[in-house]
């Protein structure tokens, strides 16, 4: 999957291995409303004017022949397109005989004919001078595969971060040197090509090549050990991380490789329980004994208890019962571990013994705080309201307000929520003032930041307080400063002048932008060729550098349409651009690429045949496949709507159908929207219209949904969202209400948001009860 930052590294000894560039790291997100300015200020000095290049018509549009050629090369026929393109190069217009000779020179690097290429190739570098990175690139991959490295690391050296490819090139260029024992320029080429890595994967393997040019240049046993463990503890899932650990096995296990760090690796890997489970297990026996096997059982069952679940965890505490323990850190962390092992056994009074001695007895301030909010949101879920409100008061005062940020925003949060739930409307208003002052930023289950989240509750807690002008005013701007949110639909709601939902815009369809800024022209110039891939490629890689603006994502947006990719064609700007202005001018361009209306035929056609909103259909398959046909799940959930076989096949029945689906027709796009829009108005209908419980009943089942309502159904809409205690389902809940509300905005404006009433009025009759 597209991962848009680079990983952070964690632990100081991997600094000496590999640099992240700074270009990679994301610029934050203004939240704060500015300051009104002062007369007295001078006016703020006007924008530089940023060069820009029109992308314009596709090159080849008026000569057939041209165009077939280039999707032939596209499709993995280079001789074919080889053959096409100079059989039209005569007939085609003088303007066009570069593009063409850039063609046929990339069908013959395809095709080995290496020389003829860069011949071709370097002759085009005049003519081309928008593409001289990526010509020299194309070169230097070329002269390297023909073994002249001179020529290769001269044409490699000037070449900047953010070429496409430029990584593997400067990675290659550095295991040549190394390999001819040229120590200095491979760790010159390694230096490079730290500059542009951001995959985990290619972090691993340049952390591996320096740690050897390192080793080579000047051998030194302890830091060569040293450099081994932070590979091993910062990559554990990786060829290199798992290479790292073998050698590791044969050293005489010396103290850097702490009991702690295996258990941290142990915890890491509880959950597959693969090769590497075994090898740190083994390893930690051999050096600890049977009292890590003892916590490497603990670990396990907090990630993944078996059906063997109570006896092994009668095992494990035998085990640490006779045997001395591997160091003391170890032992004040079992507490959390038997906390989570018994929570996953069901356990839970035993469970919150345990994780109340964890909160008191842990190895570190962080671990405390872990295990009190741990506890905390158990006990909260199980409406012990005392004991939750001491573990998260207990959690606040633990967790670093940096390091440990996110936790502490969740501790914070569930912490007024306690407070809004009793009625004590000025605790939970200042909790949650705390949370906005201390972590803006923070992004909760819904992946939206808490600030929005608590802003509106805490004007909420104002009119309960009789403050009505400070909550409107309040509700404002969440609506205005985070548009078409979960939040800013309810705060619209809250308001007596509401006014337009959003304005009308002729623009409806996803497309490329009219220009980009002008160090972005090799891919604009690559779009024209109609070279998809390479410019995917070429954007993809600014992207994860952390160098491609907000202005250029539709571009690359459209090169994945340009493939029907619509999974990555949505979400390279969902992930990528917070959408914190309205979708007007420009602007719509990027809301559209990220809420697009893909399959509209077999939408709109299910939608009205079972008579659903098409825009809910939407909505519900971009956040349950983000638009790819044949994912599964780990359930077993299939295809757009992530369907379970079984749900299918009752729908099948209901509907009186002759044949139940297989398993291959709900990947397919036409069966799956017909039996999930089914299973949608048959939920819709079950709850009265309800779109809330309709929601959470698609994501975690009717039955968990009607156990809520008779648990806290007094409740108003929005609370009642609040209070689903599955993470999971309440994120889901959010997400694609906020996804409905963009999508009645952008197509349908008019119509205005949904609201969310009371669920008091929207509870199933007998019969759909009986029915579940």
């Amino acid at each position: 999957m597209l991962s848009p930052l680079a990983h952070a590294l964690p632990g100081v000894l991997l600094v000496g291995l590999i640099v992240s560039p700074a270009a990679a790291q994301p610029q934050p997100l203004r939240l704060r409303a500015a300051p009104p300015r002062s007369a007295a200020l001078p006016p703020p000095a006007a924008p530089r004017p940023v060069a820009t290049v029109p992308v314009g018509p596709p090159l080849f549009a008026e000569h057939p022949a041209l165009l077939d050629a280039v999707r032939r090369f596209e499709g993995g026929a280079p001789a074919r397109a080889r053959t096409a393109l100079l059989g039209a190069r005569e007939a085609a217009p003088t303007a066009l005989r570069p593009a063409i000779d850039y063609l046929v020179a990339r069908c013959d690097l395809q095709l080995g004919w290496l020389e003829e290429a860069d011949d071709a190739l370097a002759l085009l570098a005049p003519q081309l001078p928008a593409l001289a990175h990526h010509l020299a690139l194309l070169r230097a991959k070329a002269a390297l595969d023909r073994g002249k490295v001179s020529a290769a690391e001269g044409l490699a050296a000037p070449l900047p971060p953010g070429t496409a490819g430029v990584f593997d090139l400067h990675l290659a260029l550095a295991q040549r040197a190394l390999d001819e024992g040229r120590l200095f320029s491979a760790r010159a080429f390694a230096e490079r090509a730290a500059q542009s890595v951001y995959w985990q994967g290619d972090q691993a393997r340049l952390a591996a090549l320096r740690a050897e040019v390192a080793a080579r240049i000047q051998p030194d046993p302890a830091r060569d050990l040293a450099a081994q463990i932070a590979l091993w503890q910062a990559f554990p899932r990786t060829d290199a991380g798992q290479a790292a650990f073998r050698a590791l096995l044969a050293a005489d296990w010396p103290a850097p490789l702490t009991a702690e760090a295996l258990l941290d690796a142990l915890d890491r890997h509880a959950r597959r329980r693969g090769r590497l489970w075994r090898l740190v297990v083994d390893a930690g026996e051999a050096r600890f004994g049977d009292a890590l096997r003892g916590l490497a059982a603990y670990a396990a069952l907090a990630r993944q208890p078996s059906r063997w679940a109570r006896r092994t965890l009668t095992d494990a505490a035998a085990l640490l019962a006779s045997t001395p323990p591997p160091a003391p850190a170890l032992v004040r962390r079992v507490h959390l571990l038997q906390a989570r092992a018994e929570r996953r056994l069901g356990r839970v009074d035993a469970a919150l013994a345990y994780y109340g001695q964890a909160a008191q007895a842990g190895p570190s301030d962080r671990l405390r705080g872990r295990a009190a909010l741990e506890g905390g949101h158990l006990a909260r879920k199980l409406n012990r309201v005392q004991g939750a409100d001491g573990l998260l008061d207990l959690a606040v005062a633990q967790l670093d307000p940096v390091q440990d940020a996110e936790a502490r925003a969740a501790a914070l949060w569930a912490r007024g929520w306690t407070a809004w739930r009793a009625g004590d409307w000025a605790a939970a208003d200042r909790h949650w003032a705390t949370l906005t002052d201390a972590h803006p930023m923070v992004q909760d289950h819904s992946r939206r930041t808490y600030y929005e989240r608590a802003l509106y509750w805490r004007a909420a807690a104002w009119a309960e307080l009789g403050r009505v002008d400070e909550a409107r005013r309040q509700w404002r701007f969440v609506r205005d400063r985070f548009p078409f949110s979960y939040y800013a639909v309810l705060a619209h709601h809250r308001l007596p002048d509401a006014g337009p939902w959003a304005p009308a815009d002729p623009l409806d369809a996803p497309a490329p932008p009219a220009a980009v800024p002008a160090q972005h022209a090799d891919a604009v110039w690559l779009w024209q060729l109609g070279l998809v891939r390479d410019v995917r490629n070429t954007l993809r890689h600014r992207l994860n550098l952390g160098a491609l603006g907000r202005g250029v994502t539709p571009l690359l947006a459209a090169a994945y349409r340009a493939r029907n990719d619509w999974f990555r064609s949505h979400w390279v700007v969902q992930y990528t651009d917070p959408l914190d202005v309205p979708p007007v001018g420009e602007d719509r361009l990027r809301w559209l690429a990220a809420y697009p209306q893909p399959y509209a035929d077999a939408v709109r056609h299910q939608a009205k045949r079972h008579g659903v909103d098409p825009l809910l259909i939407w909505a519900v398959m971009r956040q349950e496949s983000g638009f790819r046909p044949r994912v599964g799940s780990s359930a077993g959930a299939q295809g757009l709507m992530q369907l379970l076989p079984a749900t299918a096949r009752g729908m099948s029945r209901r509907l009186k159908e002759r044949r139940a689906p297989s398993l291959a027709a709900l990947r397919q796009v036409w069966p799956n929207i017909h039996y999930g829009a089914a299973y949608l108005a048959r939920l819709h209908s079950r709850y009265k219209g309800h779109l809330a419980l309709t929601l959470a009943a698609y994501n975690a089942g009717p039955g968990n949904v009607d156990d809520w309502l008779d648990r806290f159904g007094d409740l108003q809409g929005d609370a009642f969202v609040e209070e689903i205690p599955f993470n999971e389902a309440r994120g889901y809940v959010r997400k694609v209400l906020r996804s409905y509300a963009v999508y009645q905005a952008l197509y349908r404006p008019a119509g205005g948001p949904w609201t969310l009433p009371p669920p008091q009025g929207h509870r199933p009759g007998p019969d759909a009860v009986a029915e579940r």
